[in-house]
């Protein structure tokens, strides 16, 4: 099925999203968070593809959109502020707003009662940043993160603090990580030091997981299954 193209209210203005439907009704749907803006990361990535077309071969929906600044959404990358709406100082980056508008997006339609999130590089960071905010919007103040999927989190070129207010017990069951070995990027030690999270590792993958696509879908799919079963 042809994805529908749709435009998102942002805190900068319009969000380009394309909202992509299984062939069987489900009531799942996955916000897919696309790499960096500045090196050419958009919705149309194609990590972000084989995420999707995993997704969809579980009857699970996909929204993917533009950050700010990319495509044809509004506003410039990297300008502008989030205003958080918890009791929190932490400084997030402005995209984190767009993450959290795409997901409230995703919350007010009829079409799905529970929504899952997948970021990959800089969309997993934007990810991770924005989970206390979704666990907000997801549970009424219950702490409970959505369903998460990571792809090659790069912590080891942008921050990956250790969550403050999330359950550590849902934290663990809800989050899953998928990685390559050879992924300069990113320190899997270093990411699950605070957190057990589950992970995958890809022999042979880099951060790109350059020849390694067909690998990549089988561990997505694998990370999807273990989620639908609980």
């Amino acid at each position: 099925m042809t994805p529908e193209r749709i435009f998102i209210a942002g805190p900068e203005g319009q969000l380009e999203a394309e909202l992509a439907r299984p062939t069987q009704v489900g009531k799942i749907a996955a916000l897919l968070c696309h790499p960096h803006p500045l090196y050419g990361g958009s919705m149309h990535d194609g990590v972000l593809q084989t995420a999707g077309d995993a997704c969809l071969a579980e009857n699970i929906a996909t929204l993917k959109f533009n950050f700010r600044g990319v495509g044809a959404s509004q506003g410039i990358s990297g300008r502008g502020d989030f205003s958080s709406s918890l009791n929190t100082d932490a400084k997030l980056s402005p995209e984190v707003g767009d993450v959290v508008a795409a997901f409230k997006w995703l919350t007010q339609t009829e079409q799905f009662n529970e929504i899952w999130v997948i970021g990959y590089s800089f969309g997993a960071n934007m990810l991770w940043q924005a989970l206390p905010e979704l666990a907000h919007l997801t549970s009424a103040g219950q702490n409970t993160p959505p369903k998460t999927l990571l792809i090659a989190p790069p912590n080891a070129a942008m921050t990956f603090s250790k969550q403050q207010g999330l359950q550590e017990d849902l934290i663990e069951e809800r989050i899953s990580i998928v990685a390559g070995a050879n992924d300069d990027y990113l320190d899997i030690s270093a990411l699950t030091e605070h957190h057990a999270i589950k992970t995958q590792v890809i022999a042979d993958a880099d951060h790109f997981f350059s020849g390694q696509h067909q690998a990549l879908g089988k561990a997505v799919t694998a990370a999807l299954k273990q989620q639908l079963s609980q």
